[in-house]
C-alpha cells in the first residue's frame, strides 16, 4: 500500500474521530465497489484499517447493471480486487423482460 502522509492522516482522523464510529469498523461490513474514485478510497481506507488495526475483512461486492457493454471495465475491476486481501464478489444483473 502506497498512501501519502496526508491520506494516512485523514484516515486516522476519521477512524479516531468518535468512539462509536471506531466501533463500527470492528463489525463485519459489506462494501459496494463501483470502480470509481469514491468507492476506491473507501476500499483503501478499509485496507489501511485492516493492516494497521486488524479490523475484520469486509466483503466487497461489485454489481454490473449491464446498462452498457463494459466487459473490459468489469474484467479490470475483477483484476483490481484480486490485489486486496478481502473476499470479493462480482455479479451481473439479470434483466427482467
Amino acid at each position: 500500500m502506497n498512501l501519502s502522509s496526508s491520506t494516512i492522516s485523514s484516515f486516522e482522523k476519521v477512524f479516531n474521530s468518535r468512539s462509536e464510529i471506531k466501533e463500527l469498523f470492528f463489525k463485519p461490513a459489506v462494501l459496494a465497489y463501483s470502480g470509481g474514485k469514491d468507492s476506491t478510497i473507501i476500499l483503501e481506507f478499509y485496507r489501511y484499517l485492516y493492516e494497521k488495526y486488524t479490523i475484520p475483512k469486509p466483503y466487497v461486492f461489485h454489481l454490473d447493471h449491464q446498462i452498457r457493454n463494459n466487459f473490459t471495465q468489469e474484467r479490470e475491476i475483477q483484476e483490481y480486487l484480486t490485489g486486496y486481501p478481502f473476499l470479493s464478489f462480482c455479479k451481473k444483473k439479470i434483466s427482467q423482460n
